[in-house]
């Protein structure tokens, strides 16, 4: 009996350990590490393309593809379609006018199978056929798979590869096969999705009872607020080529590589307490919502609350004045004019240390103008966010202190001294301590502008932003 027991174990063991190489490793492999798996296009680091694609899933449907197909129509977008073989040698009308209409057809698989429930022959013939039907339905080449629900095993990761096809994967998800999704919230979904490089899962057929309903409700909105965004709508093919031909800019660290060690030792370590301020406050970079490089504004969402009188005591709300946070305080501060009351939705701005480092060299006039350039675009990305992103639409105001304010009123900015000298000073050594740090040209710039670098209030309503900034954003 014992050794019975023991062979038991040994006869689990073994085929535990194959299923974790069959199906497990290559899951966290290709599907959570994307390793050799497309998924994204150029992002804020590596690329400026500013982009998305949409992407159908489970089609054709006679029932609802060609309402989606009508609405990309209507808005000049071109999308992926990734196909089950088995239902498009259904369609074969509705392939030629995605052909027609300027679409990319891709493979999702011959019969919409999980790659774990299949034996290795049938995936191999699986992919092999879903690529040979659909390319003599468009008498086109196929160049892309995206296996059912995203699963691989180690035998279709190697069937994929055989059959010639890349593997693509997705960024967003619009969510719209779930059965409770509602058409706001899979519009919402796809707003949310959008980056440059996003590739965006929906579902022109599938899923639950009606599904693709919500995504046809969804689209036309989804589409018109992504377009708002500054954003064009490409295919999984374009923003495959733009990644394969993509050219590096050099990296912000390079910018620390001329400072002597113990100035980038000390860079580094506080670079890290930003991370964690960041992370703390929930503060947003526009280069994490636009994916486009060297942004100069990341912003945080605050209840407003009225200043207090340079008499008063501190807010038991402010945030402790050993951190980062400290200079969170001021950004509450809105002048009274402002018609502002308490508890009213706020963005507070903050500069990028690192990005103002960059367009900070004082003797070359191309870095002032593209540092003027690249304020111009934040603001405008700030106006479209306000204007058109539902999360930020009762959002009444952007606001700010800052040393750098000399000219600022010329972007639409009102700028105001602190009401609480104490709360000033003390504002004005964490950012003479922060230009020190990052500027080229160290404490010799704060020397040289000691007298002119005071901490300023400044501010814009929402309004004001809309009215300057939101035109330029829309076109």
């Amino acid at each position: 009996m014992p050794h019975l027991t023991l062979i038991t174990l040994l006869i689990l063991a073994l085929l535990a350990g194959l299923f974790l190489c069959y199906a497990l490793l290559p899951e966290a492999l290709f599907h959570w590490l994307h390793i050799g798996t497309f998924y994204k296009g150029l992002d804020a680091v590596h690329g400026t393309v500013r982009a998305v694609s949409l992407t159908f899933d489970d089609g054709p449907d006679e029932r609802y593809t060609p309402a989606v197909l009508d609405c990309l129509r209507n808005y000049n977008v071109r999308a992926t379609f990734f196909l089950v073989a088995e239902n498009a040698l259904q369609q074969p009308a509705l392939v030629q006018r995605m052909i027609r209409e300027g679409h990319e057809i891709a493979s999702h698989s011959c019969t919409h199978r999980h790659a774990w429930l299949q034996n290795p022959f049938t995936v191999f013939q699986d992919v092999r056929e879903s690529k040979r039907i659909l390319e003599n339905l468009t008498g086109q080449p196929v160049r892309f798979y995206r296996p059912p629900w995203g699963a691989f095993s180690l035998v279709s990761r190697l069937a994929i590869r055989a059959a010639g096809l890349k593997p693509v994967l997705w960024s967003g998800r619009a969510m719209d096969w779930m059965e409770k999704q509602t058409g706001t919230a899979v519009r919402n979904n796809m707003i949310n999705s959008a980056c440059s490089g996003a590739i965006i899962l929906c579902h022109d057929a599938g899923g639950a009872e009606a599904a693709p309903v919500r995504t046809i409700e969804a689209l036309p909105e989804a589409i018109e607020t992504i377009q708002a965004l500054q954003y064009s709508f490409q295919t999984v093919g374009d923003l495959h080529n733009q990644k394969l031909h993509e050219t590096r800019p050099a990296s912000k660290a390079s910018l620390y590589k001329t400072y002597p060690l113990p100035r980038r030792s000390l860079i580094f370590v506080w670079r890290l307490v930003e991370w964690g301020f960041t992370r703390l406050y929930k503060i947003e970079s526009l280069d994490e919502i636009f994916r486009f490089n060297r942004t100069v504004w990341s912003f945080g969402p605050r209840q407003y609350t009225s200043a207090p009188s340079p008499t008063s005591a501190p807010s038991h709300a402010s945030p402790p004045t050993s951190t980062p946070a400290a200079a969170n305080h001021a950004a509450h501060l809105l002048p009274k004019q402002a018609l502002l009351h308490d508890g009213m939705p706020a963005l507070d701005l903050h500069f990028q240390n690192t990005t103002l480092a960059m367009l900070s060299q004082a003797d070359n006039p191309k870095s002032l103008i593209g540092g003027l350039r690249q304020t111009r675009r934040g603001l405008q990305r700030l106006a479209a966010l306000l204007q058109y992103h539902p999360a930020y639409h009762d959002i009444q105001a952007i606001t700010g202190v800052t040393l750098i304010h000399r000219g600022i009123e010329t972007l639409g900015f009102h700028v105001e001294d602190l009401p609480s000298h104490r709360e000033r000073r003390r504002l004005e050594r964490y950012m003479r301590f922060l230009m020190a740090l990052y500027h080229p040209d160290g404490v010799r710039r704060l020397r040289q502008g000691r007298q002119s670098l005071h901490v300023k209030h400044v501010w814009m309503s929402r309004q004001e932003l809309i009215d300057r900034y939101g035109k330029a954003a829309a076109t």
